[in-house]
């Protein structure tokens, strides 16, 4: 998540329609990948929420539903990415006591563990620390079961979330504020610090975020190998080799005396091992992202080849999705500065049945952090979940 934060006037929530369990878990006849609104082949729109909305982050569950997270409330919403864009979306959970929802992502077969916290848009804007708590929600039950499963009074500013499975069993959460991985063990509910590496730090005190999102790359025998991450302000993907628990790797003694995430952007040792691509300007910041090719056991955790892999990038603040590939060569390949096709995105993930395969879908946060200068005005068209082809 990541933003330019502006005075902002709210509207009330919007209806959505009941959830019907029944409805929700069967896949309609697919929708083809093109929109007469799209200026790019292969997007189209899934879901268009109201001008209130920043949509934060998505997993998609094994039956090809999205669940969608949204910041600017702390509502949680299935979506039927096969149905038509206006009858497609439920709210199907709330969460008292919290502003909004941020990182999601798989824990068993259809149950999800959810960031919540506070992050407010208006005046006074920003997050508030000690207001973060991790739950789980059980898609197996109707309605859905929700677990509050721990508090986390040592954060600041909770963001990416990727799981660890068996025998870890464990949720690695970001803390961009702070620029550390929390580790959270479902097993026996212990939160540990994992890693605290300057490469996740903030580049100053006076910018927002430092580590945004990120993902974990298993072996081929389905072993994590590498952290992948953003750090938003500091304008870079990179990564780092840690061990099957989520913990570093030791630096190289030629790196152990880098300090900040300067120190490595400028050091030419640290680049291909930690720093794999920088934004062309500081005007493009990355947020969240998926690589290629997926992890085989479950794409919302990541990928399955090392660090052979291809990215890509939710690049916000110029409204595109950014490829980088395994070599660090980038290119915009969907979406315009000026362009309300994809405005703010915030969050993607892969799509996971035949009907979808090779797609992947992008929430965003609609021009609440940074209105689209289009037509001669500023538009803000509220949050969206696109499908891009790939």
């Amino acid at each position: 998540m990541l933003l330019v934060l502006l005075s902002l006037a709210f509207h009330p929530a919007y209806s959505m329609p009941a959830f019907n369990p029944t409805l929700a878990s069967t896949l309609g006849s697919p929708l083809a990948y093109s929109s007469t609104s799209s200026s790019t082949p292969g997007v189209r729109l899934v879901h268009q929420f109201p001008n209130s909305s920043w949509i934060e982050n998505i997993a998609v569950r094994a039956n090809g539903s999205l669940l969608i997270t949204e910041m600017t409330s702390p509502s949680l919403y299935h979506i039927n990415p096969f149905l038509s864009h206006t009858q497609n979306a439920w709210q199907i959970a709330s969460f008292p006591g919290h502003l909004g929802l941020l990182g999601i992502t798989e824990t068993d077969p259809d149950v999800f563990a959810v960031v919540a916290g506070n992050f407010s848009l208006s005046p006074p804007s920003g997050s508030t620390p000690k207001s973060y708590s991790l739950y789980s929600v059980d898609m197996t039950t109707s309605p859905p079961c929700i677990t509050r499963l721990t508090d986390f009074p040592q954060a600041s500013f909770l963001n990416g979330i990727s799981y660890l499975p068996p025998p870890y069993n464990s949720l690695l959460l970001a803390d961009s504020t702070l620029g550390v991985i929390f580790r959270y063990n479902l097993t026996n509910n212990e939160t540990t610090t994992a890693i605290a590496s300057p490469l996740l730090a903030k580049c100053s005190s006076s910018v927002l975020e430092g580590v945004n999102g990120m993902k974990l790359s298993f072996s081929s025998s389905g072993v994590a190998e590498y952290l992948y991450f953003t750090n938003a302000y500091c304008h870079f993907f990179g990564r780092l080799p840690i061990h099957p628990n989520g913990t570093a790797l030791p630096i190289p003694p030629a790196l152990a005396s880098l300090k900040t995430p300067e120190d490595f952007l400028n050091h030419p040792l640290a680049w291909s091992k930690y720093i794999i691509s920088r934004t062309s300007t500081p005007d493009y910041i990355f947020d969240d992202f998926v690589l290629y090719p997926p992890n085989p056991a479950n794409p919302n955790w990541g990928g399955g080849a090392g660090s052979n892999v291809t990215a890509y990038l939710a690049t916000g603040t110029e409204n595109i999705i950014t490829q980088v590939l395994a070599n660090g060569m980038s290119s915009a390949i969907a979406g315009n500065l000026n362009s309300t096709e994809i405005v703010e995105p915030t969050g993607l993930a892969w799509g996971r049945t035949e009907k979808d395969n090779g797609v992947i879908y992008v929430t965003t946060g609609g021009g609440l952090g940074g209105p689209v200068w289009e037509d001669g005005k500023n538009t803000i068209v509220g949050g969206q979940v696109v499908a891009l082809k790939i």
